[in-house]
């Protein structure tokens, strides 16, 4: 998610430079209101300006330059200005669609890895990410069967309506809920490609690994050594340090 200070400071320096009169003008004569694009980390958001009334200004925020009101349940938003602009306004995120665009979105690079397996390491970065989150992202919507089995359907990184796809993708590494104090205790998984076209070596990470096994469910396997012996420190590091 954006910081607020990513978008305020981007805010602050675009509309310090707007006066509200001649904006006030420019929708009089029918020109369409001051606009500008905000991107950031895959993020895009559009933004106008109108200049208040002069008898609004120093009202509320002391801003010169319309004003934002959230409605019920966060959902609708009013910019009052010259006009009075409503729009639909954010919705609960979707972790699970969030992680298989960025997923999707690196393994279209053209990475130069020769006869190699391909890996993508990603930091699972929302609050709900789990394994359930994760799968789909990979495979696609889980429908589950009486008696265990699980159908997936057309979606994530390495299935569509086609079937498989970037097969040259071996293996995805998520981790989840990482902090600088619990770099020596969460631990990485290792999500392996059932349709690897360079399979891993067995054995090649010692993470927890996950793969897709008969009837589509996932089979998980422990990790072979804790995070704190492959870093080589302690598992209270970084809060107690203990050099060797």
């Amino acid at each position: 998610m954006p910081g607020r200070r990513n978008v305020t400071r981007f805010l602050d320096d675009w509309l310090s430079g707007l006066d509200p009169d001649v904006e006030r003008e420019r929708v009089a004569r029918g020109l369409p209101p001051a606009q500008k694009t905000w991107c950031w980390e895959g993020w895009t958001a559009h933004f106008q300006a109108t200049g208040l009334r002069k008898e609004l200004r120093g009202e509320r925020r002391q801003t010169v330059i319309g004003d934002m009101f959230e409605g019920l349940g966060g959902h609708t938003h009013r910019i009052v200005g010259e006009r009075t602009i409503e729009f639909d306004g954010p919705r609960p995120l979707d972790d699970r669609r969030l992680l298989e665009r960025k997923l999707v979105g690196k393994a279209g690079h053209g990475y130069e890895t020769g006869d190699q397996p391909l890996v993508i390491a990603v930091l699972c970065a929302g609050e709900c990410v789990r394994d359930h989150e994760i799968a789909q992202a990979l495979f696609g919507r889980i429908d589950y069967r009486l008696g265990g089995r699980a159908d997936w359907r057309a979606g994530g990184l390495w299935r569509n309506r086609s079937g498989w796809r970037y097969t040259r993708v071996s293996a995805v590494v998520t981790v989840a809920d990482l902090s600088p104090i619990s770099v020596a205790v969460v631990e990485p998984t290792l999500w392996l490609n059932p349709a690897a076209g360079r399979p891993l070596h067995r054995g090649l990470f010692p993470w927890r690994t996950m793969k897709v096994g008969a009837e589509g469910r996932i089979v998980e396997r422990a990790a072979s050594r804790a995070v704190a012996d492959v870093l080589g420190v302690d598992a209270a590091f970084p809060r107690e340090y203990r050099p060797g």
